[in-house]
C-alpha cells in the first residue's frame, strides 16, 4: 500500500525535522471490527462538494457527500467493487509511498490499499490525507502521523521493514512492519519521525493496526504549512 507518489508532495516537510518520539497512535484494540466506513472532516472545506475513493482507472471506487462544516462518512468499497484490482497483500502495502519487500504470513492473500481521497468543493479538487505533523520550535522537531486503509481478503501478519523515506523527502527512512491484518478493511497507522542536522535528514518509523476512529484529512500543503519556520 503506497501513500501513493502524489505524497512526494510532502517532501519539503523533511527540511526542518528533528526526532520526536512522544507521539504516536494508539493500536487497534484486538476486538476492533473490520472497518466499514471512513468517518472523517475535510480541513478548510468550502462546500457544497465530495470525496472520492479514485480506483486505477479513474472511476470512482467510492464517494460520498460532505456537508458545509467539512464532515462526510464514505463507506469503504465491498469485495465485489474490488474484483481484479486485489495484487499480493505486501504488494498492496507499498502503496503508501514506501518501497522494500515484507512478508506475508499467507502468501496467498490478496489487498488494496490507499492513503489518499479526492476532495472537490467550490475551491476546486485537491488530494487529501488523513495526517498530521505533531512539531516543536526549539529545537525544530515534528512527527508525521498517517493512517491508511488496507483490505485483505484473508488474515495475514506482515512483517519487515519498509523505505519510507519518499514520505518526507527523505533518502532513507526505515520503517519497521507489524500488521496483523484481518479479512476485510484494516486501519494502519503510519508513524514517522525525522531529524535534521549537519549529516542531512535521519528518520525512521514504523507501521502497524490503529484505531478505527474519526479523521481529520488534510492536504499536503497544509502540511507543509505546519512547519517551523513556515
Amino acid at each position: 500500500m503506497t501513500l501513493q507518489p502524489r505524497h512526494a508532495l510532502l517532501a519539503s516537510a523533511a527540511l526542518a525535522l528533528t526526532a520526536c518520539g512522544s507521539a504516536g497512535l494508539p493500536a487497534a484494540p484486538d476486538d476492533q471490527p473490520p472497518a466499514t466506513t471512513i468517518r472523517g472532516t475535510v480541513s478548510t472545506w468550502t462546500g457544497p462538494g465530495t470525496v472520492t475513493l479514485p480506483g486505477p482507472s479513474g472511476a470512482a471506487l467510492a464517494q460520498a457527500d460532505v456537508a458545509a462544516e467539512g464532515t462526510f462518512t464514505l463507506t469503504l468499497p465491498a469485495a465485489p467493487a474490488l474484483e481484479g484490482l486485489t495484487r499480493s497483500v505486501p504488494a498492496a502495502i507499498s502503496e503508501v509511498g514506501c518501497t522494500g519487500t515484507v512478508t506475508s504470513g499467507d502468501p496467498s492473500a490478496r489487498g488494496y490499499a490507499f492513503g489518499t481521497l479526492t476532495a472537490r468543493d467550490t475551491a476546486g479538487t485537491r488530494e487529501v490525507l488523513a495526517a498530521d505533523l505533531s512539531v516543536a520550535y526549539v529545537p525544530p522537531k515534528a512527527t508525521l502521523l498517517a493512517r491508511a486503509w488496507l483490505y485483505a481478503d484473508r488474515a495475514t501478519r506482515l512483517t519487515g521493514t519498509l523505505n519510507c523515506g519518499a514520505l518526507i523527502g527523505a533518502a532513507s527512512a526505515p520503517v519497521t512492519v507489524d500488521v496483523s491484518a484481518r479479512a476485510g478493511w484494516n486501519v494502519v497507522g503510519i508513524v514517522v519521525n525525522a531529524s535534521y542536522g549537519l549529516g542531512g535528514v535521519s528518520a525512521s518509523g514504523r507501521m502497524a493496526l490503529t484505531t478505527d476512529a474519526a479523521t481529520t484529512w488534510l492536504s499536503s500543503g497544509e502540511l507543509v504549512a505546519k512547519l517551523p519556520g513556515r
